[in-house]
């Protein structure tokens, strides 16, 4: 019943995708935010698939990973795509997902305390690099691929006038990258400058679009075969660890567990690194045993 009134608000997008959440505020002060629980604002689910609700900036490595999943499968899941914290409180409230990969362990983590995650599944499955992105190339000239603070500089120059983050409050890139301008001196500085993304999608598409002039986003949404983005140094962030978890009570378990299990393993780890996440180490071979 719950999926049906998902559904119902739903408009068509691509067969087998979807976006979840809204949140108003977006392009003004995060703190403005407020999450719609368990809306879905775009997309189709058909009733036999099983689902997998991801952080935003998990598009370009998850929709290969579905396909992969299908070839060697059988089956494709659908793919939910939102900011993290959005996700987490639509499964908290009870929204039919199977599969949460989440873009910060700390949102799997409460909804295992709340039994919501099936605390025996969950996994870090990667470590995200926050990256620098502009609409005009020439702004990154001459850096270098990993930017310390004082590279940083450069987004007070007078070619800078808008900077877009993910909304800090439910984007954990967005928090990474608040940290980040914090921990360089220029939060209050740039403040005037910034606008917030809901995600990690749409704040990439603020600079895509020519709205915005520089960009903090997840490295793993730079598209495979692109010029490489700079990173940002790991050290004015903490470790942005991404884990998974199957949704308690899903009566898809067994599909549930397959994908969880298919993510954790070398050929999706192959697609992962592909994208630019870090991965942790090799996972125990009592993987296996985890999701039969």
């Amino acid at each position: 019943m719950l999926l049906a009134m998902l559904l119902a608000m739903a408009p068509a997008t691509a067969a087998g995708e979807v976006v979840a959440g809204k949140t108003s505020g977006a392009g003004g002060d995060p703190a403005a935010g407020k999450i719609t629980a368990g809306k879905i604002t775009a997309g189709k689910i058909s009733a036999g698939n099983f689902i997998v609700a991801a952080a935003s900036s998990l598009q370009g490595p998850f929709r290969e990973l579905a396909g992969a999943f299908a070839e060697s499968h059988g089956k494709r899941p659908t793919l939910v795509f939102g900011a993290s914290g959005s996700l987490a409180q639509q499964i908290g409230n009870g929204a039919p997902y199977d599969v949460f990969a989440s873009a910060d362990e700390r949102w799997i983590g409460r909804l295992a305390a709340r039994g919501r995650i099936d605390a025996d599944s969950v996994a870090v499955y990667a470590v995200g690099r926050l990256a620098l992105v502009t609409h005009r190339s020439q702004h990154l000239a001459g850096l270098p691929e990993v930017l310390t603070a004082r590279h940083l500089l450069l987004l007070t120059g007078p070619g800078i006038k808008v900077i877009a983050l993910a909304n800090p409050r439910h984007a954990p890139y967005g928090a990474a990258a608040r940290e980040v301008l914090r921990k360089a001196g220029l939060w209050d500085r740039l403040a005037p400058r910034l606008v917030f993304g809901q995600n990690a999608r749409q704040t990439l598409t603020f600079v895509e679009s020519g709205n915005a002039d520089a960009a903090l986003v997840a490295a793993s949404m730079m598209p495979r075969g692109a010029r490489p983005w700079p990173l940002i140094s790991a050290a004015l962030h903490q470790p942005i660890r991404q884990a998974v978890g199957r949704v308690s009570g899903t009566p898809r378990r067994e599909a549930a567990g397959r994908f969880i299990a298919f993510l954790l393993s070398a050929a999706g780890r192959d697609i992962l690194r592909a994208y630019r996440l870090l991965l942790p180490p090799s996972p125990p071979s009592a993987t296996k045993a985890r999701f039969p």
